[in-house]
């Protein structure tokens, strides 16, 4: 609602920044405040309140801050996301394109973890690098990669569900490369260089997930139920692929063998769920089409 079908990649880019920067204020104060406190779990309960009070300070601002845009919800006849609005998100061939293909993505930001075990015992990247290439990934990339990836949207693209489709050409390079290199400490630069392409394919696509919404113009009646509906289509790769890829890598160190096939199975998974995710967003582009192109010529397309 705050802004046009085509600024939906640059807002939700910007929200996936902020978002990493607050995450990342937050979790170095909290991670500081255990780390003081006498024993770990005053600490952690010193966290747990201080949390509560920011969700409650979050309120507050939402309620003084936040202004409904009664022009835009004029359209609509009701809000509330109820049985009608689920079945009328399940009919919706968006609900299960957005959805796939963000799940799709979400296994590369799920086992992208499962790099750090890869370097040290595949490529023997000291600990302390370690230490330092994790907070990269985990927080440059996530405060960096959504606004980019916003603006290539809007301005390169035009279209959330292109961007991904490159996107995910990317990410397949990416597990390509890791799939066929030796694990060879002299090949450490080449492991590092995968490693941060496949990042930067994940991050910016991460602002964008959302954007697809808005873009297709799921009426807003129903974008509750979509958006919810592909919400558990969307990240249920968290129900079960920690698990395997824990079970894939193993711990060496503690002797606990490889599974499965152990880091090829992974990249191999990566690469197919990639060519899918190629597939899906194609789809998703020629379903928009075709719907584009079946309006009425004097159709005007107003925003939500």
């Amino acid at each position: 609602m705050l802004g046009s079908a085509d600024q939906q990649g640059t807002l939700f880019g910007w929200l996936e920044g902020v978002r990493g920067i607050t995450s990342t204020i937050v979790g170095f104060v909290g991670a500081g405040i255990v780390a003081a406190a006498i024993a770990e779990t005053v600490g952690v309960l010193w966290v747990m309140r201080i949390y509560g009070v920011l969700c409650l300070l979050s309120a507050v601002l939402v309620l003084v801050v936040v202004r409904t845009d009664r022009s835009a919800l004029a359209q609509v006849d009701r809000q509330a996301v109820s049985l009608r609005e689920l079945a009328a998100a399940v009919r919706n061939k968006y609900t299960w394109l957005i959805g796939g293909s963000i799940m799709l993505m979400y296994c590369f930001y799920t086992l992208l973890g499962y790099l750090t075990p890869l370097l040290q015992d595949g490529f023997a990247v000291p600990v302390v690098l370690l230490g330092a290439i994790g907070v990269v990934r985990t927080y440059v990339f996530q405060i960096v990669g959504g606004p980019v990836g916003g603006v290539l949207v809007d301005r390169w693209t035009r279209s959330s569900p292109a961007f991904l489709r490159w996107a995910f050409v990317v990410a397949a390079v990416s597990a390509v490369g890791f799939l066929v290199l030796p694990h060879d400490p002299a090949l450490v630069g080449v492991a590092v260089a995968l490693m941060v392409v496949m990042c930067l394919a994940v991050f910016t696509s991460r602002g964008v997930y959302w954007a697809q919404v808005g873009e297709v113009e799921v009426p807003l009646a129903q974008r509750g139920g979509v958006i919810g509906l592909a919400s558990g289509i969307a990240y249920l790769p968290d129900a079960f692929l920690p698990a395997l890829g824990a079970w894939w890598v193993g711990d060496p160190a503690n002797g606990v063998p490889q599974q499965g096939g152990g880091y090829t199975a992974m990249f191999a998974v990566l690469v197919v769920a990639a060519v899918l995710g190629v597939l899906l967003t194609t789809v998703t582009m020629r379903v928009r089409a075709r719907d584009l192109r079946s309006r009425p010529a004097d159709d005007v397309v107003v925003a939500a």
